[in-house]
C-alpha cells in the first residue's frame, strides 16, 4: 500500500454498496440511458427494477449467448421494446432525482467502487507504486486520515484518490483526485481531543469553535461532509457548522453542511448568567456544475439554557431571591446546496436550533425572628428569566435548471422556542417574638409586655415569558416556548403572645399589667403571570398573638393590731387577643387571637385579735378583649375573630378575729367576679368570673357576704 494511504475510509458518496457492477458494457449504455446524480438517498424500488430490466436486456444483447439461442434473443428484443417498461420509466424524467438516482446507482457508485477495489489489490498497489515512482509525483492513492499531531487530512493522487478526513474542530479534509475521487470529510470533537474547562479562574464565557468545510472534488466525486460547530461553555456561544464541499465539475454531490453548535448554559457570575446562542448550521455543498444534488444545509444548534437564581444578601428580612437569567437563542439552520445545472435536486435547508429554557427565579427567604425585637419580613422571590428565541429554518437550495418540475430544497422547520422560567415562592414572614419583662420595681428598663408583631410575607416572583419560534417552510413559526409559572406570595408571620401580668406584695410597689398579643402579619403578594394581569396565589395572613393572662389579685397583708391594715388588691385584666393579619389577595386571611383570662381577686386577710377589722377579698380581674380577624382578601377566606377572655374570680373574704373588748368581728365580705370579655364578630364571649365567698365570723360574729359574679356578655 502507497505510504500516506488510508486503510480504512470513511467515504462521503451514498448508493446501493450491495448491488455493484463492474465496468462493462452493461454500466456504459446505462450511463448514456439515464444520466444524473443521485441526491444522497437510496434508489426507490419500482423505478430501480424498471432500471434493472432495461439496462440487464441491452447488456444481454452483447453476449454471445444470447444470440445463439433464439428464443432467447426474441425475449430480450421484446422486454427491451416492451412498452409497460419504458412508459415506468419515461413517467419520472420530470422528476429531478430520478436522472441522478439512476445515474449514482448504474455509473458513479460501480465506477468508484471499481477503481477503489482495484487500487486497494496487490496489482492496483503495484500500478500505483509504478506510476508514482517514474512520474515522482503522488498521482494514484488515497489521502491520509488526520491525527492529533497533524489534524489535516491528506490530499489525495492528483489523477486519483479519496482526500484524507480530517482531525478533530481543527481538521480539514483533503483534497480529492483530479480527475475522480471523493473530498476527505472534515473533523469532529469526537476524535479525543482535549476539552472542557473548570469553573476555576474562568474569565469570560467559552465559545465553541466554528467546524471546518468539507473538501471539494474536483472533475468526478462528491464533496465532503462540514464538520459541526463546537459546543459553547459556561454561556458560550455554539460556534458554526462547517460548509459541506461542492461536487465535481461534471458530477458529484454536495456535502452536508455541519450542524451548528449548541449554546453552553448560563453559570451565575459568568456573563450574568445568560445562556449562549446556537450555533447557525453549516450551508450545504453545490452539486456537480452538471450534474448532482445540493448538500443539506446543517442544523441550527440549541441555545443554552439561563442559570437559575441564587439568593442575594438582604438584612433581617432574609435574603432576596435572585432573577433567573435569560435563555440563549437558537441558531439558524444552514442553506442547501444548489443542484446541478441539468439535473439534481436542490438541498434541504437545516432546521432551526431549538431556543433555551429560562433560568429559574429563587425563592425567597423567610424573616429572621429575634427574641426581643422586632422580627424580620420574609423577602421577595426572584423573577424568572426569558426563554430564548428559536432559530430561523434555513433556504432550500436551487434546483436543476432542466428538470421540467425542479424546485428548490424544502426550508428547514423554525426551532421551538424556549421555555421561560418560574418565578420564585415569597418568603415566609418571621413570627413575632412574645412579650417579655424584666421583672419588679425596674426604672429605665426594657419591659415589653406586649407579644410583636407577625411581619409580612414576601412577594413572590414573576414568570419568565417563553421564547417565540422560529420561522420555517412556508413562512410557518414553530411552536413558542411554555411560559413559567409565577411564585407564590408567602405566608405572614404569627403575632407574639403577650406576657402574663405579675404582682407585686402588698408592702411593694411595682409588678406590671397583662401584656396584649401581636398583630399577625400580611400574606405576600403572588407574583405576576406573563400576561401582567393574573397573579399567582398569595400567601396567608399570620395569626393574631394570644393575650396575657391578668395578674392574680394579692391577699391582704395583717401586721397586729397596732400596724396598719393593707387591703388586699383586685385582679388585673386579660390582655387584649392580637388582631389576625391580612390574607393577600386572592387567599385566607388570619385568624385573631384569644385575649386573656382575667386575674383571680386577692384573698382578704384574716383578722387578728385586738384588730380592727378584717379585710375584704380583692375583685376578680376582667377578662380580656379577643382579638379581631382580619378582612379576607378579595373574593376568598376571612380569618375568624379570636374568642375573649374570661372573667377572674372574686376573692375570699378573710376571717374575723377578736376586738380588744371581747367582742366578736365580722368576717370578711367576698370580692366580686370580673367580667367576661366582649365577643368581637364570630368569636366567642368570655365568661364571668364566680363572686368571692364571705369571711368566717367569729364565734358570735357575722360571716361576711359572697361577692356577686361577674356579668357574661349580653348580661350587662
Amino acid at each position: 500500500m502507497e505510504p500516506g494511504r488510508r486503510a480504512d475510509k470513511t467515504r462521503s458518496y451514498d448508493g446501493k454498496t450491495g448491488r455493484r457492477r463492474a465496468l462493462g458494457v452493461g454500466t456504459a449504455v446505462g450511463a448514456f440511458l439515464a444520466f444524473g446524480v443521485t441526491p444522497l438517498t437510496t434508489v426507490p424500488a419500482a423505478r430501480a427494477e424498471v432500471g434493472d430490466v432495461i439496462i440487464d436486456t441491452v447488456a444481454s444483447l452483447f453476449e454471445s449467448s444470447t444470440w445463439a439461442d433464439a428464443e432467447v434473443l426474441g425475449s430480450a428484443w421484446d422486454a427491451l421494446l416492451l412498452q409497460d417498461n419504458w412508459d415506468a420509466l419515461l413517467l419520472n424524467l420530470d422528476d429531478p432525482g430520478f436522472g441522478a438516482v439512476l445515474f449514482n446507482e448504474f455509473f458513479y457508485t460501480p465506477l468508484h467502487t471499481s477503481i477503489d477495489t482495484w487500487i486497494d489489490s496487490s496489482g492496483g498497489q503495484a500500478f500505483a507504486n509504478f506510476v508514482n515512482s517514474i512520474s515522482g509525483q503522488y498521482l494514484i492513492g488515497d489521502g491520509a486520515d488526520g491525527t492529533a499531531a497533524n489534524p489535516d487530512g491528506g490530499n489525495a493522487g492528483w489523477l486519483f484518490g479519496d482526500g484524507g478526513n480530517g482531525y478533530g474542530y481543527s481538521g480539514s479534509g483533503g483534497n480529492a483526485g483530479w480527475f475522480f475521487g471523493n473530498g476527505g470529510n472534515a473533523g469532529s470533537a469526537t476524535d479525543g481531543e482535549a476539552g472542557g474547562f473548570t469553573t476555576f479562574a474562568l474569565p469570560a464565557p467559552v465559545n465553541g469553535t466554528p467546524g471546518e468545510g468539507g473538501n471539494a472534488a474536483f472533475l468526478f466525486g462528491n464533496g465532503g461532509n462540514g464538520t459541526n460547530g463546537g459546543d459553547g461553555q459556561f454561556g458560550g456561544n455554539g460556534g458554526a457548522g462547517g460548509a459541506g464541499g461542492s461536487g465535481g465539475v461534471f458530477f458529484g454531490n454536495g456535502g452536508s453542511g455541519g450542524n451548528g453548535g449548541n449554546g453552553g448554559a448560563g453559570v451565575l457570575g459568568v456573563h450574568a448568567g445568560l445562556g449562549g446562542d446556537g450555533g447557525a448550521g453549516g450551508a450545504g455543498g453545490a452539486g456537480g456544475l452538471l450534474f448532482g444534488a445540493g448538500g443539506e444545509g446543517g442544523k441550527g444548534g440549541s441555545g443554552g439554557a439561563g442559570a437559575n437564581a441564587a439568593v442575594v444578601d438582604g438584612a433581617v428580612g432574609g435574603v432576596h431571591g435572585g432573577s433567573g437569567s435569560a435563555g440563549g437563542d437558537g441558531g439558524a439552520g444552514g442553506v442547501g446546496g444548489a443542484g446541478g445545472q441539468l439535473f439534481g435536486a436542490g438541498g434541504h435547508g437545516g432546521d432551526g436550533g431549538t431556543g433555551g429554557r429560562g433560568g429559574d427565579g429563587a425563592d425567597g427567604a423567610a424573616g429572621l425572628s429575634q427574641p426581643g425585637a422586632v422580627a424580620g419580613d420574609g423577602t421577595n422571590g426572584g423573577n424568572g428569566g426569558n426563554g430564548g428565541n428559536g432559530g430561523l429554518g434555513g433556504g432550500g437550495g436551487r434546483g436543476g435548471l432542466l428538470a421540467s418540475d425542479g424546485r428548490s430544497g424544502d426550508l428547514g422547520e423554525g426551532g421551538e422556542g424556549g421555555n421561560g422560567g418560574d418565578g420564585g415562592v415569597g418568603g415566609h414572614g418571621a413570627d413575632g417574638a412574645d412579650g417579655h419583662s424584666t421583672g419588679f420595681n425596674v426604672i429605665g428598663g426594657e419591659n415589653h409586655p406586649d407579644g410583636y408583631a407577625g411581619q409580612g410575607g414576601g412577594n413572590g416572583g414573576n414568570a419568565g415569558a417563553g421564547g417565540a419560534g422560529g420561522k420555517g417552510l412556508g413562512g410557518i413559526r414553530a411552536a413558542d416556548g411554555i411560559n413559567g409559572i409565577a411564585g407564590r406570595g408567602g405566608n405572614g408571620g404569627n403575632g407574639g403572645a403577650g406576657v402574663d401580668g405579675q404582682s407585686s406584695p402588698p408592702t411593694a410597689f411595682g409588678g406590671f399589667a397583662a401584656g396584649d398579643g401581636g398583630g399577625g402579619g400580611n400574606g405576600g403578594r403572588g407574583g405576576l403571570e406573563v400576561d401582567g394581569i393574573t397573579r399567582a396565589w398569595d400567601g396567608n395572613g399570620g395569626r393574631g398573638g394570644d393575650g396575657g393572662a391578668g395578674s392574680p389579685g394579692t391577699q391582704g397583708y395583717e401586721q397586729g393590731a397596732a400596724s396598719p391594715w393593707f387591703s388586699s388588691r383586685d385582679g388585673g385584666n386579660g390582655g387584649s387577643g392580637g388582631a389576625g393579619g391580612v390574607g393577600g389577595d386572592g387567599h385566607v386571611a388570619g385568624n385573631g387571637g384569644n385575649g386573656g383570662s382575667g386575674g383571680d381577686g386577692g384573698r382578704g386577710a384574716n383578722g387578728t385579735d385586738h384588730a380592727t377589722s378584717p379585710t375584704e377579698g380583692g375583685r376578680g380581674g376582667d377578662g380580656g378583649v379577643g382579638g379581631q380577624g382580619a378582612a379576607a382578601g378579595h373574593g376568598q377566606i376571612a380569618g375568624h375573630d379570636g374568642a375573649a377572655g374570661d372573667g377572674g374570680n372574686g376573692g375570699q373574704g378573710g376571717d374575723g378575729g377578736l376586738t380588744p373588748g371581747g367582742q366578736q368581728a365580722a368576717g370578711g365580705g367576698g370580692g366580686n367576679g370580673g367580667a367576661g370579655g366582649d365577643a368581637i364578630g364570630d368569636g366567642a364571649g368570655g365568661s364571668g368570673g364566680s363572686g368571692g365567698e364571705g369571711g368566717i365570723g367569729t364565734p358570735a360574729g357575722v360571716d361576711g357576704a359572697d361577692g356577686p359574679d361577674g356579668n357574661s356578655p349580653g348580661e350587662r
